[in-house]
């Protein structure tokens, strides 16, 4: 809390994360308020929409990540290309109970029928 908020006013502490956000962090984030779709991808920013330029110029600097600022800085937009580069580097955080962010959770075989078995067996491709 005390990092992301200050003067009770949340805020995205890009200097302090520099150091330590990595592609786990990334997939967290993803996992709560981003969503892929077969095109494309987004990740919500609402809260931080005062910084959208800050974060989309952090994910670059530092995960390589190229987005768009959409939805009057409320949205981060991710063309194919980036989704399949984030996909790529964030499969191996990203439990089978999490693949409706990615629009690929549905009847199937691939997935384990018990939700005690499936709840954090990591998937091997986003991309299907």
């Amino acid at each position: 809390r005390d990092i992301f908020y200050i003067n009770d006013k949340k805020q995205f502490p890009i200097n302090h994360l520099k150091e330590i956000f990595t592609w786990r962090s990334f997939a967290i984030w993803f996992m709560d308020d981003g969503s892929k779709t077969h095109k494309a991808g987004s990740l919500a920013i609402h809260n931080f929409k005062n910084q959208s330029l800050e974060i989309k110029d952090f994910l670059y600097d530092v995960l390589g990540i190229k987005c768009t600022i959409q939805n009057d800085g409320r949205v981060l937009y991710f063309n194919r290309q980036q989704m399949e580069y984030i996909c790529d580097n964030i499969k191996q955080y990203i439990p089978k109970c999490m693949l409706y962010k990615f629009e690929v959770l549905k009847k199937s075989d691939k997935l384990l029928e018990t939700p005690e078995e499936d709840n954090q067996q990591p998937i091997t491709n986003l991309n299907d």
